[in-house]
């Protein structure tokens, strides 16, 4: 096979020592190995790809929350973003709070807002036209106000703004099981939590988990809180144990299934496609890719690996 790749002459070294297929030098990369199965994957998959049906979960970053040098900075928002693939098989579209908008929420069934600490009034008035208009909204841990402590029209609209008192080490939770969450370091000692309780059910479209779960040492609290949003907001999930995440794009004629598996043993990833149970299999520290037809769930693509058995009719259908 020839290659087309070359290295630009007038690149700096520094630069090009991360990215692209070669080293200046000429020598290819290691990554250049792994091109050519997904480009016969893509040369068979692309007759059947169109633009991909909006996300159902969109994440916030906390942005004004980070520039102000508040402990944790993007933490917990990469957490939930990591159980949401390896739990759910979900993977959520990540907006940041600065440039969030109505018209960017308007596709969404459930949109997460972990930790924030300060909202933009932008960002405020997004999530409340959202509420408005049935989307449901998750926001955890303290809200103090805007990036200038003020209470905003939107954030007063919300109700999710208030003085709470600061994080202890050990505090109660209903979520999980454990009863208890754990803070640790600075973050115990520089963050607040509000002062409501943890909400029992998720009624109506506003949830405001007091506590910030998602920085907390425990782990199944947060998967528990993840699953009954999820479960209430109506969006598909795909569970699972064992560090493989996975997610499903949709296309009018076929679906895009990726997973990706960061563990040191080779492992099978459970789907389901179109009402059909599937199993994928997938290396140690590698990615699959597999798409299926609408309405039927065959294979019609894939990269290298195990043979993908025929999907089989899921008993919750």
């Amino acid at each position: 096979m020839q290659w087309a790749w070359n290295v630009n002459p007038y690149q700096p070294i520094d630069n090009e020592a991360t990215i692209g297929l070669w080293r200046p030098d000429g020598t290819a990369k290691a990554e250049l190995r792994s091109v050519p199965a997904f480009a016969q994957f893509f040369a068979k998959a692309a007759p059947y790809l169109d633009d991909f049906a909006p996300d159902p979960v969109v994440i916030v970053i906390p942005h004004s929350r980070m520039f102000m040098g508040r402990a944790g900075g993007a933490d917990g928002t990469k957490r939930v973003v990591r159980l949401l693939a390896e739990r759910f098989g979900v993977v959520p579209t990540a907006l940041s709070e600065i440039r969030l908008s109505a018209e960017r929420l308007k596709d969404a069934k459930l949109v997460l807002v972990p930790t924030p600490e300060v909202l933009q009034e932008s960002a405020a008035a997004a999530l409340l036209a959202a509420t408005r208009a049935g989307t449901r909204v998750l926001v955890t841990g303290a809200v103090e106000g805007d990036s200038y402590g003020r209470t905003t029209e939107s954030l007063k609209a919300l109700g999710i703004v208030d003085a709470g008192r600061p994080l202890a080490l050990h505090e109660p939770t209903g979520w999980g099981g454990a009863g208890t969450l754990t803070f640790e370091g600075l973050l115990q000692e520089k963050m607040r939590r509000a002062s409501g309780p943890s909400p029992a059910a998720l009624v109506g479209n506003l949830w405001h988990e007091p506590l910030p779960i998602e920085l907390a040492r425990e782990t199944e609290p947060l998967v528990a809180l993840l699953g009954a949003a999820l479960r209430v907001a109506g969006v598909p999930t795909h569970p699972a144990e064992g560090g493989v995440a996975a997610r499903l794009l949709l296309a009018p004629k076929a679906i895009l299934a990726g997973v990706v598996n960061e563990t040191s043993s080779a492992a099978r990833r459970r789907l389901t496609v179109e009402g059909r149970t599937v199993e994928v299999s997938v290396g140690a520290f590698r990615a699959r890719l597999v798409l299926f037809e609408r309405g039927t769930a065959r294979v019609l693509a894939s990269t290298p690996g195990d043979p993908i058995a025929p999907p089989r009719r899921s008993r919750s259908r």
